[in-house]
């Protein structure tokens, strides 16, 4: 019963993860020039058509900047961004634009065969998945290591991440080491230092 529950939930992951990833849209060409059409992101390529019965296209960082699609009516912006520990530049989601952009990248790894009581079948495969997200500043030539979470915890030290990376902004380094902002409002830290931070 519990290798049933874990196979749906795995399922619906993948069907609501494969939604998120295709739609019409715009790919955003080197030279900021755009196209319309159908757009399917597969790993760090992109899969574009201009009409639904059209030729198929595999993109790259190559020939774009990014894309942007509205799966189920919602509109993504995904940049290529290069980050510091990946040789060649990420399709990463946008989730914050301004002076420090926000992005994240979602990963899938799978573990592998083994057997355990929540896995009974020892020819099935396990996955995990996490977030890692990234920061970018407006002019820099690549993304920084954030914050990940993982089974919807973190582990970093937040504290030395802020310290890090908004060391200009003596204001919002007080207010995380007060407790004012912990790690789970990474999102918000982000927020504060493009609106009260830009002197």
């Amino acid at each position: 019963m519990k290798t049933k529950v874990l196979l749906l939930v795995f399922f619906l992951f993948a069907t609501f993860s494969f939604a998120q990833r295709a739609g019409q849209g715009y790919v955003i060409y080197k030279d900021s020039t755009k196209t319309y059409g159908y757009v399917r992101l597969k790993g760090n390529k992109v899969i574009f058509k201009n009409t639904a019965k059209g030729k198929t296209r595999k993109l790259n960082y190559k020939d774009l900047l990014g894309v942007t699609f509205n799966p189920n009516g919602k509109e993504l912006q995904y940049d290529y961004v290069k980050i510091t520990s990946r040789r060649k530049p990420q399709l990463l989601r946008k989730i914050i634009s301004g002076e420090i952009s926000l992005y994240e990248k979602t990963t899938t790894q799978f573990l592998g065969d083994f057997q355990s009581q929540s896995n009974p079948n020892p020819n099935q495969k396990t996955s995990v998945s996490y977030i890692e997200y990234y920061i970018k500043k407006k002019d820099a030539l690549q993304g920084h290591p954030y914050v990940v979470k993982n089974f919807d915890m973190f582990d970093q030290n937040f504290t030395q991440i802020v310290n890090r990376y908004f060391s200009d902004c003596p204001d919002l380094i007080l207010k995380v080491e007060a407790g004012e902002y912990r790690i789970e409002d990474y999102q918000r830290v982000v927020e504060f230092y493009n609106k009260n931070c830009l002197y």
